[in-house]
């Protein structure tokens, strides 16, 4: 055996040797993974034929493909990979545009001493007008009505998920989005703090929007879908407080943004963007898939009644609506919400938020899951080629049996992690039963609702009594679970072994 060889087996068989308790516990110095089915609800012939697929790690170095095929009577088939380096895995971020308004409605100040210029600021019109009031030496409060000085807010926007190089100048491409989306400064109320020192020089401003009004209380709800040459995105202004559309004589609609791409780069012309058709009245868009194969765009917007999918068909790159389908009901509360609780994620940060949240359109084959934060998903399918020929076959809840206790505090992983398998007579999904776990949940459904749940434990799972079973080290995860943004940002994009070019799965089923 040639030296390299043996070099290899020796690392390996030093770096098992290392290995904690936990690990022996769990493989008893086999490689083999062990699948457990345990019935939560109905009948689990109801999922036979499906296999599910997991690909979990140990710290980086021990690696399981492991394939289940519910009902077939045989155990759990693993390929298992020992890797001297650490493997360590990292997420495609999507691609996602906004606007924002550069007024803001945070402060900004400086202390230093120095002169300060009005042009470096929220609503410079405002600023020169407070400091022309102040006196050498003095500090002046004052809240003026900002629509007396500027009647549109100042508009740019961002691309996550790309590099980006604009084209022409800053300044006019503000006035250009400005006047484009047509945001007015309404009855909202700005108050502004300015210092001057002795000489007359204005050394420090601070300011906030402030408002007595909870209707004028709004913010820029969005949604966007990236193609190869451009990017659709969908705008309304929004309460703060109720959710509802709010009146701000907006240009809102769906945009169309060309765009050129090289060396990984994005170029973008901001006055080239153009509004290409409306969006149902009051409606908020909060997700939108671009299918640029067969030439659709796919929004979901938030009505005062129901979650809708608007399917448009692409003329060019014009949306033509086709398809308006109510596919839930939007009177659902979160479960802090319905308690009468505000959500505390830490003692600095509450979550106000009543509704779940719009997480993700992922397409399946010809067929759509929409997923919402709190497990709730629906499922259109497509029937035939025709235009019209979507429908909603199910909506429900993912199931969730943790205890209390052992919830991780944040998302659910079903959301923005899941497995989906449809023939035309059954719905099947699955996902992790926690960030933390690599037990799986498998439930399936009829177009009536949930027929079957079962929970398919994992060998490499630690036990619920384990005093560790919330750390890191010494325990199996899925693939990925190392990189912290698995945990909070699921929508992110598909996931890559470093210095690989295929995709990695953590769990699917077929």
């Amino acid at each position: 055996m040639k030296k390299g060889a043996w070099a290899a087996l020796l690392i390996m068989a030093l770096s098992l040797a290392a290995l904690p308790p936990a690990w022996k516990k769990v493989s008893s110095g086999s490689e083999e993974i062990v699948i457990t089915q345990e019935v939560l609800s109905g009948d689990p012939s109801a999922a036979g034929g499906i296999t599910l697929e997991t690909a979990t790690h140990w710290d980086g170095h021990l690696l399981w493909e492991t394939a289940y095929t519910i009902g077939s009577g045989e155990q759990a088939k693993s390929d298992f990979t020992f890797s001297s380096e650490e493997v360590r895995w990292n997420r495609v971020e999507r691609k996602n545009a906004y606007v924002y308004s550069t007024a803001g409605y945070g402060s900004a100040a400086t202390y230093s001493g120095t002169a300060v210029n009005p042009e470096d600021f929220p609503f410079p019109e405002i600023t020169q007008a407070a400091a022309d009031r102040t006196k050498p030496g003095e500090t002046h409060t004052e809240t003026v009505r900002t629509g007396d000085y500027v009647d549109l807010y100042p508009l740019d926007f961002g691309i996550d998920g790309s590099s980006v190089e604009y084209g022409g100048d800053y300044n006019e491409n503000v006035r250009y989005l400005t006047e484009l989306f047509h945001i007015s400064t309404g009855e909202d109320y700005m108050e502004i703090t300015t210092e001057k020192n002795g000489e007359g020089t204005l050394i420090a401003v601070s300011s906030q929007m402030v408002s007595d009004e909870e209707a004028s209380r709004f913010a820029i709800a969005g949604a966007s879908a990236f193609g190869e040459a451009g990017f659709y995105y969908a705008y309304e202004c929004e309460n703060s407080v109720d959710g509802r559309v709010a009146d701000r004589g907006q240009n809102s609609g769906i945009f169309y943004q060309p765009f050129g791409q090289e060396d990984g780069w994005l170029s973008v012309d901001v006055t080239e963007m153009r509004k290409v058709c409306g969006i149902p009245e009051r409606t908020i868009p909060e997700a939108m898939l671009l299918d640029g194969e067969n030439g659709r765009l796919y929004l979901e917007i938030r009505g005062e009644e129901a979650y809708r999918l608007c399917i448009y068909r692409l003329d060019g790159d014009i949306p033509v609506l086709t398809q308006d389908i109510p596919i839930r009901r939007n009177d659902i509360l979160t479960e802090g919400a319905a308690a009468g609780e505000k959500i505390m994620w830490n003692e600095n940060i509450e979550d106000y938020s009543a509704r779940p949240v719009l997480r993700q359109i992922q397409k399946e084959g010809d067929n759509l899951l929409i997923t919402w934060s709190d497990n709730g998903f629906a499922f259109v399918v497509r029937e035939g080629q025709e235009e019209g020929g979507y429908n909603l076959w199910c909506n429900g809840t993912f199931p969730d049996y943790l205890e209390q206790d052992r919830k991780v505090v944040g998302e659910k992983p079903f959301p923005g992690e899941n497995g989906c398998v449809f023939d035309g007579e059954r719905l099947v999904l699955a996902a992790f039963e926690d960030w933390m776990s690599v037990n799986a949940l498998v439930a399936v459904y009829r177009e009536e609702g949930e027929i079957y749940c079962g929970l398919y434990r994992h060998s490499g799972a630690a036990d619920e009594d384990e005093s560790d079973l919330y750390l890191y080290e010494n325990r199996i995860l899925p693939q990925g679970q190392a990189n912290w943004r698995y945990f909070w940002d699921g929508l992110t994009g598909e996931l890559y072994r470093e210095g690989a070019d295929t995709p990695v799965r953590p769990l699917k089923i077929s």
